[in-house]
């Protein structure tokens, strides 16, 4: 019951089988694939959950001129190691053997902290280029869910999606085009010396790769393709894609856990405090349940019990019931501050179901 036509790189299985395992790991419902058979609807409900799964994707390949930076001695060595590391990159090599990278932040700390060291390094400056394809792929889900039996009706209707993209460079393709140092080189031979004199960055990204130019070392711009995204990588992306299309249905239909942050009263019962820190919340809860006397302390206390455990708008009204019990005894702010935080969550389900 969910059409895939549209789903170019096959997400459904995937989505089917999150689906289930998720509503199952609830406890809450039995959940097959199939048609729904052999119920009585005259005794029995089953919900049929239906819709259909979109998704698709595009690849751009390319080539980018870029600006790097070549440093020698140990300084360079350090930042070009920690610009590999930290990024998808490629190293080259300029004439006099430095190695280049786009500098970012921790290449740029590592190589100051050693040039605190062993002094400042030589620099060159290269115009470089490299094969890139940038990934981008999208999923869109709309689900329904449909009671039936003596009443059919529509509870719920979604429709959610997630998308990927990012930037894959080869890093074997990364060729330097120009460098700064070659025509200052032709200029000056007579002085015996190669100055380092930095090219213009305009110069650079819109000259640096052209072939025609008489200043500069050119290189072999014939690269691999470059690579496809790791498969491992891929089937992580997926299923965070997924879980991102599903949270929202799952969480419209059935019931989910908040972190909350709330204090327990330790003016309560002895034994229910120490359950209660241990998250013993249902073991608190009888024994506070079992107090033939509740101070305000121990109301609010057994109101937590109920919150920690709610799994219907039930538990939630039943803490509230608590909490203002506690707070008509003892007005302070501990407990009006519980108060309020239930009676959000009780107007967040109404509204749910109003729509």
């Amino acid at each position: 019951l969910i059409n895939s036509e549209n789903d170019k790189i096959g997400f459904k299985d995937q989505i089917i089988q999150q689906l289930q395992a998720k509503l199952s790991s609830l406890g809450r419902y039995e959940v097959i694939l199939g048609e729904p058979k052999g119920f009585d609807p005259n005794n029995e409900v089953v919900a049929v959950i239906q819709g259909d799964v979109i998704s698709g994707g595009e690849i751009v390949k390319g080539q980018f001129t870029e600006w790097a930076i070549c440093k020698g001695g140990l300084s360079g060595l350090v930042g070009a190691g920690v610009a590999a590391s930290t990024s998808k990159q490629g190293i080259t090599m300029s004439g006099r053997n430095f190695l280049c990278k786009l500098p970012n932040f921790q290449a740029m700390a590592a190589e100051a902290a050693m040039e605190l060291l062993t002094g400042p390094a030589p620099t060159d400056e290269v115009a470089r280029i490299y094969k890139y394809k940038n990934y981008s792929i999208f999923v869109q889900v709309n689900l329904s869910i449909t009671q039936l039996g003596k009443v059919r009706k529509t509870l719920l209707a979604r429709t959610d999606s997630a998308s990927f993209s990012r930037h894959y460079p080869e890093a074997s393709s990364y060729r330097n085009v120009r460098e700064s140092s070659q025509g200052d080189r032709l200029l000056l031979t007579a002085f015996g010396a190669i100055p380092i004199i930095p090219m213009p960055k305009e110069l650079a990204l819109v000259r640096g790769s052209n072939p025609a130019s008489a200043i500069g070392n050119y290189y072999d711009l014939v690269v691999p393709e470059a690579k496809n995204i790791p498969a491992k990588e891929l089937a992580q992306i997926r299923e965070k894609m997924v879980a991102k299309v599903l949270k929202n249905f799952t969480r419209s239909i059935a019931p989910y856990k908040v972190r909350i942050e709330a204090n327990i009263d330790e003016a309560g019962s002895s034994q229910s405090v120490e359950l209660m820190k241990e998250r013993k919340f249902v073991e608190a809860k009888k024994s506070l349940n079992g107090l033939s006397d509740k101070n305000a302390s121990d109301l609010y206390n057994l109101g937590l019990t109920f919150e920690a455990t709610a799994s219907t708008v039930n538990d939630f009204k039943e803490a509230l019931i608590l909490y203002n019990q506690a707070y008509d005894s003892t007005p302070i702010d501990q407990f009006a501050s519980a108060i309020g935080r239930v009676e959000r969550e009780i107007r967040s389900y109404n509204l749910s179901i109003r729509k």
